[in-house]
């Protein structure tokens, strides 16, 4: 017989998963035999399971190991539960088969799972919530399984929203390959409702369609600062797991984007977005920014679940911006953006409608500044501010742009040191993060 007791960290042991789960664990054995005709007890707890830095409960797992032989398979019995027994499995199988046999179920009782998504999410909102009931049932030998799951209830929250299940969803596991049974999930601008089927790592085959609001999607981009508005899509995901190729449509209505480090909200956005076999096509993109308006089209493509290459064309009338302080803005342009997964190339033309620059200039202070400045040190920046410039700006030739006559082009510079019209005609190079501008300005 024998009896052995033992403390230890999960990443002690080499677990592959020991980087992002972490726990100490407490270990105990008891049994008799030797190889292959043993049985036993194995226990094996904790007190606190964390993911990613973030607190998960205790868990328990109890397992029997029946005496085998030469002939007969050595049997393994367990049961366990997690996140303070709202999680709990069984697993029965049978060793020293050449392709051992296993089956099991794990069942999710009715609670809340908000801490496996702050876990899974590194970023989440305060307001995340999780809410599931269902159960897991599985079986196999070797490699291949089969099985079943089915959640009666499914509500996730989150930014102020709700998405919610009307009826069962059930998943299928046959030989390995996952049936998604048409399911319908509801929230306050409609339903969504999908199906078919996929093999890990193999291929996709399915299909996506209903109406949503956007808040799930401020997850694939923490740029985006924030995102609303009622999206309609329909959307197949079929071929290979490493290329996958989307087809479908999606089209917004009354959305709001805000972009972080950019000062001013999309509004009153609507697009029509068509997807063939990867390839993007933006139909029309309108909506309000800065006090005018702006309209967008162009092409994109989808390098599998990321985007590729891109060229955008987007027009701005009447925008009013703020350069710096006391440096105020109305201009139009028609300017044509280039990338590959992200922006490298912004190209065109501003006209400025309107250009006042007021600020009180302190003759002191301005040739202090001309003094040569302590390097600063190199910060990261979103790549999209090292997008390369090629923008032509023009203003104060007194016509101005459009079909009205009496329009006109008014740039002034009014403080304490000047008081002018100017006329402008200059070339903006460099990058987002550090501009250039080269050309002339004279009165």
């Amino acid at each position: 017989s024998y009896q052995l007791s033992s403390r230890f960290d999960i990443q002690e042991i080499g677990f592959s998963l020991g980087e992002y789960l972490k726990a100490t664990v407490n270990l105990t054995l008891k049994g008799s035999g030797t190889f292959p005709e043993i049985n036993g007890l194995a226990e094996l707890s904790s007190d606190m399971l964390s993911l990613n830095g973030r607190p998960l409960g205790g868990f328990k797992i109890e397992s029997w190991i029946e005496k085998g032989s030469q002939k007969e398979p050595l049997k393994v019995a367990a049961t366990g539960s997690f996140l303070e027994g709202l999680i709990i499995f069984r697993v029965n199988s049978s060793l020293m088969h050449k392709e051992p046999y296993y089956s099991g179920e794990v069942i999710f009782r009715d609670g809340d799972y908000k801490a496996v998504i702050h876990a899974l999410l590194k970023e989440s909102p305060e307001d995340i919530g999780l809410n599931l009931k269902g159960i897991v049932r599985m079986d196999g030998h070797g490699s291949t399984a089969s099985g079943v799951a089915d959640f009666e209830k499914f509500v996730l929250t989150g930014y102020g929203h709700q998405l919610k299940n009307s009826g069962p969803v059930s998943i299928t596991l046959d030989r390995n390959v996952i049936t998604l049974r048409a399911f319908n999930l509801i929230n306050e601008a409609g339903s969504i409702t999908g199906s078919g089927r996929l093999l890990i790592g193999q291929w996709y085959d399915l299909e996506l369609k209903g109406s949503t609001y956007l808040w799930p999607f401020k997850r694939f981009s923490r740029s985006i600062r924030t995102i609303k508005g009622r999206a309609d899509l329909e959307i197949s995901i079929t071929g290979r797991w490493e290329s996958p190729v989307f087809s479908g449509t999606v089209s917004l209505k009354d959305g709001t984007i805000g972009i972080e480090d950019i000062p001013y909200h999309i509004t009153q956005a609507e697009f029509l977005i068509r997807l063939k076999e990867n390839k993007v096509d933006i139909e029309y993109l309108t909506g309000k920014v800065g006090g005018g308006s702006l309209s967008a089209k162009g092409v994109a493509y989808l390098r599998g679940f990321r985007l590729g290459r891109f060229n955008i064309e987007l027009m701005l009338n009447d925008i009013n911006a703020r350069v710096s302080e006391d440096f105020d803005t109305t201009f139009n342009a028609d300017l044509y953006l280039k990338g590959d997964r992200y922006l490298n190339l912004i190209t065109g033309d501003v006209r400025l409608k309107r250009a006042v620059y007021s600020r009180f200039i302190e003759w002191r202070s301005w040739m202090l500044r001309l003094k040569k400045e302590t390097p600063q040190p190199e910060i990261s920046v979103p790549s999209w501010l090292n997008a390369k410039l090629n923008i032509r700006i023009t203003g104060g030739d007194g016509t101005g742009r459009g079909a009205a006559p009496e329009a006109s082009s008014v740039l002034l510079i009014d403080n304490n040191i000047v008081n002018a019209t100017l006329r402008a005609d200059l070339l903006l190079k460099g990058t987002l993060m550090r501009p250039v501008l080269l050309g002339r300005v004279e009165t």
